[in-house]
């Protein structure tokens, strides 16, 4: 792809994404959204994607070979960023609907657990698991389905909470009593970290 910068492809976004080298990998981005794309296909994607939902999209791209580059600027509706400010906001409920909260599984903790791209310290790249209530974390899906496995083995009255699938352990709910059995069975034995003994 040329630098010449184009359109963002991304729902909503009136910016433009430009080709950037870094040391720790080329991408390209936007500056108005922050999307980025590490792959040229993922970028091609995108383009179709979003010129697929909304035809006034189509004139800021053209084909050059396989790959989506800018159109010429003329080529844009008069009151294209008009149209994308009133476009539907990506449905981010689908990503959190899918990930789930989850009952924590430190033993004696009545909070919940969710996913996290920061890590809840927008500060750090720390993507995780994170408890609201004890703060423990788990950095990737293995190491946290893997607590669940160990808090059921532990305590049965914990196989309310979790269902396990071909995609690993899946979250049931939060019984509506479930801080006072957890305090009433559990808080002598949570140890710190998150790590059963």
């Amino acid at each position: 792809m040329a630098d010449k910068p184009m359109r963002c492809p991304t729902p909503v976004c009136t910016g433009w994404i430009s080709f950037v080298k870094d040391e720790d990998g080329d991408f390209w981005g936007c500056g108005e959204c922050g999307e980025v794309w590490f792959e040229q296909d993922d970028l091609n994607d995108a383009i179709k994607e979003i010129i697929s939902t909304y035809e006034y999209r189509k004139p800021c791209y053209q084909k050059s070979g396989k790959n989506w580059v800018a159109a010429p600027l003329k080529k844009e509706p008069e009151d294209y960023e008009e149209l994308v400010e009133n476009e539907d906001y990506p449905d981010d409920d689908d990503e959190e609907e899918e990930l789930g909260f989850y009952c924590c599984p430190t033993w004696g903790c009545f909070g919940m657990v969710v996913w996290c791209d920061d890590g809840g310290n927008p500060e750090e790249d720390d993507s995780g698991w994170y408890c609201d209530h004890c703060g423990d974390s788990w950095p990737t899906n293995e190491k946290f389905f893997k607590q669940i496995a160990k808090i059921i083995k532990r305590g049965p009255h914990r196989t309310a909470l979790y269902e396990q699938t071909d995609e690993g352990w899946q979250p049931l709910g939060e019984p509506d009593d479930w801080e006072r059995v957890v305090t009433k069975n559990e808080e002598p034995l949570k140890e710190e970290g998150g790590e059963l003994f």
